[in-house]
């Protein structure tokens, strides 16, 4: 006699809709991103965490009683939260409150994740279509004097060790010479310098993925380099990262950071000195030597030109006179 064949379903877990679980509606709407960069996900987990965390201590786990009073609350919950030590905004007044510009990503974020929501048919309406962007102020950025640059310079020379002094003179004048952000300097890796056509292969972190490309070594650039390379040899390390800090290790982003706010304190410039304050001058100086945004948008590895427009307009720069050059203007 053959058994009974079971008549018990497997059990399916229900959609969000059905449970109205915001947690389970955020966590597929997260698996949406598959394709997006581990770092974009992550931060999209963790402001959707926060918020989560927030309205959960308020009792809420369902969809449809999310209001805009509660995200609004989040949101200003979040002016107060305290921000990474590691974050080194050394001309900021507040150091323990974070900025208004990670508030606004956290508003975006939101609104994408709500706007999805119900786009999906999960509520009735959109509980953030009625919150308000937190207003940015304009800061405008600056970059060195070309005095100032020159005193951080001979300040590396002046250090006591000199496989210190031809490193940090190497990374002062490859930021200034190439415009390159922290995170691309730190990637730079023995195999990347091609000596014979003085390039550098950059790789630049996009969001949604890294992005290769390849920058020109200015002479003082390349000899700096060159310098600092025959000097690391004897560190006899066995890793191929360029930058090699005195205990013999790999340099971190903070050690970048300490080695460029010491050599602007001890050289007196005007200002905090930081990378991204190299990286702004690099780009100043460029802008006015060639009036030419493209090569400025190339240079500082922008994918679109207003980028560049916006980020020169930042630094106080007039554009009205930029040469905006064009594939044809062989034919004039």
């Amino acid at each position: 006699m053959a058994p009974k064949s079971s008549s018990v379903e497997p059990t399916v877990a229900p959609p969000p809709w059905a449970t109205g679980s915001i947690r389970e509606a955020r966590d597929e709407w997260l698996a949406t991103y598959y394709a997006a960069s581990p770092k974009t996900v992550r931060n999209y987990r963790a402001i959707t965490d926060r918020m989560l965390e927030a309205l959960e201590a308020d009792g809420i786990a369902d969809l449809a009683d999310v209001s805009p009073r509660h995200l609004t609350l989040f949101l200003a919950a979040e002016w107060e939260r305290p921000r990474r030590t590691t974050r080194h905004d050394g001309d900021r007044a507040d150091q323990n409150r974070i900025s208004t510009s990670m508030v606004v990503a956290t508003h975006a974020v939101l609104s994408i994740f709500w706007k999805w929501v119900h786009h999906q048919g999960y509520t009735d309406a959109n509980p953030m279509a009625s919150v308000r962007r937190p207003a940015t102020p304009k800061l405008t950025r600056t970059a060195l004097s070309a005095d100032d640059a020159h005193a951080m310079v001979a300040k590396c020379r002046e250090k006591d060790d000199p496989i210190v002094a031809a490193r940090d003179e190497a990374i002062v004048t490859l930021f200034l010479g190439t415009g390159l952000r922290v995170r691309a300097l730190l990637g730079l890796r023995l195999g990347d310098i091609d000596w014979a056509n003085r390039r550098l292969l950059i790789r630049d972190d996009k969001g949604q993925g890294i992005v290769q490309r390849r920058v020109r070594l200015s002479p003082k650039a390349y000899q700096a380099l060159r310098r600092w390379v025959r000097m690391r040899e004897k560190y006899r390390v066995s890793s191929d990262a360029l930058w090699i800090s005195i205990r013999r290790r790999p340099m971190t982003y903070d050690a970048i950071w300490r080695v460029i706010r010491s050599l602007g304190e001890y050289a007196g410039v005007d200002g905090p000195a930081h990378p991204h304050r190299l990286r702004h001058t690099a780009a100043t100086e460029l802008y006015r030597e060639t009036k030419d945004i493209l090569i400025v948008k190339a240079f500082l590895g922008h994918s679109k030109v207003q980028t560049t427009e916006r980020y020169l307009r930042r630094l106080g720069l007039e554009l009205e006179d930029a040469d905006y050059r064009t594939p044809d203007e062989w034919l004039a």
